[in-house]
Formats: C-alpha cells, sequence, structure tokens
C-alpha cells in the first residue's frame, strides 16, 4: 500500500480539501506589464485570482483593446466572481483554438508563479507538499484536471484528462524550491553572485 507522503494532492475548489492550490482561490498579487514605449516603463496590475490572471491573459493575447479584456480585469464593488471571469473569457472575440493551446501552460504557470511568491502563507503551503503529485480533481475539466472527483480519481487513472492545472503548480513548486537553494547558498558563501558554486 502507498504511504500518504507519495498519495497524490488532490485539490479543487475553494473550501475543499487544498482548495488554496486552485485557480479560484482568493489571492491578491500583481504582474508588472511591459509597455511599449522608448523609456521601457510598466505598468503594475494587480489581480484578485489566477483565473482572473489568466483569462486577463487570455484577452491580451486575443483582443487587448477589446473591452471585455479591461472587464475581466475589475477590481471594484463589482469585481467579477470567478466563474464570471471563465465566461467572460469565454466571449473574448479573435479566439483561436490553436494559437490558446500553445500559450496557455505558459500563461498558468506565470500567473501561479506570481501568486506563490507573493503570498507567503501560500508558498509555504506549497512547498510542504514536497514531491507529491498535484491534481485538480475536478469532475467538469479534462483539460485543467483529470475529470474526476477526488473520491474517484484514484481508481481512474487510466482515463486521466490532461491535468495541465496540477502539471503547472508542480513546475512552479520546482522553480520556487530551486531559487530558495540558490538564494541559501549564496548567503552561506557556497555560490557566488553569477551563479557559480565556491570550491571548498
Amino acid at each position: 500500500m502507498a504511504s500518504k507522503d507519495s498519495e497524490p494532492v488532490y485539490f479543487w475548489k475553494p473550501g475543499s480539501d487544498n482548495g488554496h492550490l486552485g485557480q479560484w482561490y482568493p489571492s491578491e498579487f500583481t504582474w508588472e506589464r511591459p509597455l511599449d514605449d522608448e523609456n521601457d516603463g510598466v505598468e503594475i496590475l494587480k489581480y484578485d485570482n489566477t483565473e482572473q490572471f489568466m483569462m486577463h491573459h487570455k484577452g491580451l493575447l486575443f483582443a487587448p483593446d477589446d473591452p471585455i479584456t479591461e472587464e475581466i480585469l475589475a477590481r471594484d464593488s463589482e469585481s467579477p466572481h470567478p466563474s464570471d471571469l471563465r465566461m467572460l473569457g469565454r466571449q473574448i472575440p479573435n479566439f483561436d483554438d490553436e494559437v490558446w493551446k500553445k500559450h496557455r501552460y505558459e500563461i498558468v504557470v506565470k500567473g501561479n508563479y506570481l501568486k506563490f511568491t507573493q503570498n507567503p502563507h501560500l508558498k509555504a503551503e506549497l512547498l510542504a507538499t514536497g514531491e507529491r503529485e498535484l491534481v485538480e480533481a475536478s469532475p467538469r475539466d479534462r483539460i485543467w484536471g483529470v475529470g474526476y472527483g477526488a473520491k474517484n480519481a484514484g481508481s481512474r487513472r487510466k482515463t486521466w484528462g490532461l491535468n495541465l492545472l496540477g502539471k503547472a503548480l508542480m513546475e512552479v513548486r520546482e522553480l520556487i524550491r530551486k531559487e530558495e537553494e540558490n538564494e541559501g547558498e549564496l548567503a552561506t558563501g557556497k555560490r557566488n553572485d553569477d551563479g557559480k558554486k565556491n570550491v571548498e
């Protein structure tokens, strides 16, 4: 029998087990959007969750000047619920599925990197999963999740969906872990500022 430390970490929505790993979980963070000007300036944009980040970047990819893209970014008292953000994302004009498939994963990796590096308590939770497989147990999503809830996912592994969100989170976890290892080596003098290890 597999030990608990080797079992997958299943997650889905806020309020459920490990819900902080999901796209809908409240987690404010910012992104510095490069501006196309001669001063190489940036615009600091704020997001409430990674679902908003993904849908806003979907808008920037296909229709950067469309009102829907701005609506997705709204952060006032009428700030959309994540489910509404998803619906807005489906209304973005000029959408091309093949183009989206080429960019969607890197967008979600970027958004989750910002989420976890800017929220220390969430970063600690992510790193605490160790090397365990992260699985979005969404019974309705076979692209970002596996297409099964947590209760049935284990016995249906052979017919899982893509689990792209779980894979993106594992990539972010590894990236953060390596960055922290490098910072630790710099602090202890085991690594130079140029990234090379010192000879002991």
